[in-house]
């Protein structure tokens, strides 16, 4: 079984993906930046979550898939006004509509395997700083 980190080449995805290959889970490391996520050393798939064939490719690359932990994100900053409309529909795409449709997709193709929802928790980027705490003490054994 597979655990997948998007988000993984930097930041907060980049400390789970290493603590949890330290701790021997088989880990796919996803990433829009081939480049670091090359320097990690993991098994890895550079992937634009935005993209229309994203959850496939990801589904075929990872399968089966026991964890996903959606680390990938992009935020503004500065007066709502000041930031572009594009930069906020990327922002809306990449944080909420991506894994969405990644976890839905994932749901759809996994019957009867270890993937399922509601054995986690829901949780929003204002939410990020909580989470990794509840996951560094009850998951991964780390300090974040």
């Amino acid at each position: 079984m597979t655990t997948v980190i998007t988000g993984a080449a930097n930041g907060l995805g980049r400390a789970l993906a290493l603590a949890a290959a330290i701790r021997g889970d088989d880990i796919l490391a996803v990433d829009h930046d081939e480049a670091a996520l090359g320097e990690l050393g993991l098994p890895s798939l550079a992937l634009d979550l935005t993209a229309q064939d994203a959850a496939e490719r990801l589904a075929d690359a990872a399968a089966p898939i026991s964890l996903i932990i959606h680390s990938a994100g992009i935020s503004g900053t500065g007066p709502f006004e000041a930031i572009p409309a594009a930069h906020h529909a990327r922002i809306l795409k990449l944080n909420f509509e991506a894994p969405v449709a990644i976890t839905c997709h994932l749901l759809a193709v996994s019957p009867g395997n270890a993937f399922r929802s509601g054995q986690g928790r829901q949780y929003y980027p204002s939410l990020a700083p909580c989470w990794a705490h509840g996951v560094e003490e009850r998951s991964l054994g780390i300090d974040v």
